[in-house]
């Protein structure tokens, strides 16, 4: 995707968001994330959705930049901590 025009889609969503920050706050978004699977290295299983851990990286061949969220535990345990 164009980043100007997910640039546009974010800010867009935050304006429409915003009409509830009195009651929901400050406008927040979520990503779904993975974790390395306990039984397949080198496999990723579906952790949950998280505020934290995303990040803008390189594609493993370095062409394209892309959104991920990755952990080492999933949410539950990331809160038990």
């Amino acid at each position: 995707m164009n980043l100007r025009k997910f640039i546009d889609m974010l800010e867009a969503e935050y304006e429409q968001q915003m009409q509830y920050s009195d009651v929901m706050g400050e406008p927040e978004i979520v990503i779904d994330l993975f974790k390395e699977s306990d039984y397949c290295s080198r496999k990723y299983e579906y952790a949950g959705f998280t505020t934290q851990y995303i990040v803008i990286d390189n594609t493993s061949d370095g062409c394209y930049r892309v959104i991920t969220a990755f952990a080492d535990v999933y949410p539950k345990e990331l809160n038990d901590e």
